[in-house]
């Protein structure tokens, strides 16, 4: 199922997977976030790449941009359901959701008229979760200009 863009996102199908370069943070559902590259929990800038496991719903890492625009690079598949009729979303924070699908094929989503200096974070969700039915994705990406 496609979902229209927020008018400030546009998307490519890029294929490849993500690079993995720079400060790599490592996400779980229920584990704490772990990072390479950085010290945890800090504000970085853009670059940055990132791995997540078993996610239904979690806030990524704080980020600020120094550009009014900026891309992420995401690939994802379903962990359980396999073939779920969920739909795995990213919102950032500081507007604009998209749907990823979650096929293994990488895209790349651009933001644009992003401010600058302001912290934010994307956050990573499955839709459709209730009475214990709840999709978890993984996948990884990486966050650049």
């Amino acid at each position: 199922m496609w979902a229209s863009l927020p008018p400030n996102v546009t998307m490519t199908v890029t294929g490849r997977k993500p690079k993995l370069e720079g400060s790599i943070d490592h996400y779980t559902q229920n584990g704490p976030t772990t990072t390479t590259g950085i010290t945890p929990l800090a504000v970085s800038g853009i670059p940055f790449s990132f791995t997540f496991e078993g996610f239904w719903g979690k806030d990524g890492r704080d980020f600020r941009s120094t550009k009014t625009s900026f891309c992420k690079d995401i690939e994802a598949t379903w962990d359980y359901p396999e073939e779920s009729y969920h739909q795995f979303k990213v919102t950032l924070s500081a507007g604009g959701t998209i749907t990823v699908p979650t096929d293994g094929v990488t895209r790349t989503w651009c933001w644009s008229n992003v401010p600058t200096n302001t912290t934010m974070h994307f956050n990573y969700y499955s839709t459709n979760n209730s009475s214990g039915d709840i999709a978890k994705a993984s996948g990884s990406g990486y966050v650049h200009y």
